[in-house]
């Protein structure tokens, strides 16, 4: 259910860490007992070469695995492909096609120049709202999948709930796979307390997508994304079972975190995750 659902992105705001010690806690979170949540690095394609000498510090052998987001626009999306480095390995590209005028051209473009490399696992970011439909088209059947934006540090970044629940909808029917990011710091939906906004839930975007994947409707699919009580929430994933979880994850790949931690403690909390029981002195 939780493999590989936690992507690094400890380098963008609000966390917005130093790279000195984002990579060693990238590494120890890799390492850790729940070390198979976690995703690849996320880091602007404006900062690889700060990454170098920093990855250069690690183990003999280790390889970063990262997910790089094309940040100068589709220019800037072939030069971004053919970055290399010593002690990383781009796993994928994440491409944000800026406002909705001209996106479905951009992203088809997006689309001849990654085909074009075999390899590399892309996302392409759509525009918020009822337009990225026309995006996704352009997305059908090329295997790039998709990425949505469900928050940021204003207001206006998070989406309504109702294009969420669109967006899953129209994912599904075209057989496109996905990811967000932002805005998703617990597991539950929920309003912060700090802030006073309303935050998806990323376990309320699983019960979301599974709705979807059975063919739901953008009201009941909603009714998920909406849904505040952590005993419903949480009682509803473990009424689901292990295939539909599975053929669930299939869809909802992963979202973006600036902290890999509190995902982590907040399942904890939830009794979705269990940690191993501390070794006894001497014990095998």
């Amino acid at each position: 259910m939780l493999a590989g659902l936690l992507d690094d992105a400890a380098l963008f705001p609000p966390g917005n860490a130093e790279m000195r010690r984002a990579v060693p806690d990238h590494r120890r979170y890799g390492a850790s007992w729940y070390g198979r949540l976690v995703g690849p690095f996320v880091i602007p394609d404006a900062r690889l070469e700060e990454l170098a000498p920093e990855v250069g510090e690690g183990p003999a052998g280790s390889s970063f695995e990262l997910s790089v987001i094309v940040t100068g626009g589709l220019d800037a999306l072939e030069s971004t492909l053919e970055a290399t480095g010593v002690g990383w390995r781009m796993a994928g590209v994440e491409i944000p096609l800026g406002g909705h005028e001209g996106a479905p051209e951009r992203a088809r473009r997006a689309v001849r120049l990654l085909q074009q490399r075999r390899g590399i696992h892309a996302f392409v970011e759509v525009p918020p709202g009822r337009e990225h439909e026309d995006v996704l088209d352009a997305l059908e059947g090329t295997g790039i999948d998709a990425k949505l934006r469900t928050g940021g540090l204003v207001a206006e970044a998070f989406p309504a709930d109702r294009d969420v629940a669109r967006f899953l909808v129209a994912c599904v029917e075209r057989r496109i796979a996905f990811k967000c990011t932002a805005g998703l710091h617990a597991a539950v939906r929920h309003r912060s307390a700090d802030e006073g906004f309303e935050r998806q839930g990323f376990v309320n975007l699983i019960l979301a997508s599974h709705a979807a994947l059975h063919r739901s409707t953008v009201s009941e699919v909603t009714a998920f994304l909406a849904e505040q009580d952590e005993a419903t929430v949480v009682g509803a994933l473990q009424a689901l079972g292990d295939e539909a979880l599975a053929e669930t994850r299939q869809c909802f790949r992963s979202f973006g975190t600036c902290s890999v931690e509190e995902p982590v403690v907040d399942l904890l909390r939830l009794g979705l995750l269990e940690a191993p029981a501390p070794q006894e002195p001497g014990s095998t």
